[in-house]
């Protein structure tokens, strides 16, 4: 297992105060994703971004 050092994707030291994380009702499984051999769990700053991130899984 790999654990990053460094926070990714421009957060630094800050944390939106709210997150959205998909919950598909049909797997009962949470969104999550893979790039380039990594897992995680898909979270977004906004209900918008969760909601079209939706529509592609």
């Amino acid at each position: 297992m790999q654990t990053l050092i460094q926070p990714i994707l421009g957060l630094d030291n800050e944390f939106p105060a709210s997150v959205f994380v998909l919950n598909h009702v049909t797997s009962k499984r949470y969104g999550c994703y893979c790039h380039q051999n990594v897992h995680g769990l898909a979270c977004f700053s906004t209900e918008g971004g969760a909601a079209k991130f939706g529509q592609y899984i």
